[in-house]
């Protein structure tokens, strides 16, 4: 997309995507799961649940873990609420992190763009605002469940002719 709030939409629009699948193929789980079989039936469910709670929920996680490593008790007090919530927070973040750094690094190196590797700093960022479109898209969902944002690509260029046809770069 050409524009961060072009991104946004984008973004915004494919979590909605996700939360109307999920919905749609959980209307008879009982049916899906005869359709599909456990191992398929598995596979979907947690393909989508992963999308949607990864993008909800992972930079929630990294803030939470954030605050208890800098305030320590005071900021997740001992109990088994606590103590489950902090366990939850640890595993996205172990698995999380390896698991959208691991595969940018290797497209980089098939690339041969492992120059470029400080970039991935910016990656807390880029899971913020991909946190804040899925938020957005629970939010459309509810007030404007057949409203899809558009994504417009490129740029159109037009020769001095007036009439010559649009190129898209």
């Amino acid at each position: 997309p050409f524009s961060l709030a072009a991104f946004f939409n984008q973004r915004r629009r494919w979590c909605k995507g996700w939360y109307q699948t999920l919905i749609v193929l959980w209307r008879n789980p009982l049916r899906l799961l005869r359709e599909l079989g456990p191992v398929r039936y598995a596979a979907i469910t947690l393909t989508l649940g992963a999308n949607i709670l990864g993008s909800l929920a992972a930079p929630l996680c990294g803030l939470c873990l954030g605050f208890d490593a800098v305030l320590g008790s005071a900021a997740m007090p001992a109990d088994g609420w606590h103590d489950g919530l902090a366990g939850v927070c640890t595993t996205v973040i172990v698995a999380g992190v390896p698991g959208l750094l691991w595969p940018a690094l290797l497209g980089m190196k098939r690339r041969r763009l492992l120059r470029l590797w400080p970039v991935l700093a910016l990656l807390p960022l880029y899971s913020l605002l991909i946190c804040a479109a899925a938020w957005a898209a629970i939010c459309d969902l509810a007030r404007q469940p057949f409203h899809w944002h558009k994504t417009e690509h490129g740029l159109a260029h037009r020769r001095s002719g007036g009439n010559a046809p649009s190129l898209i770069v």
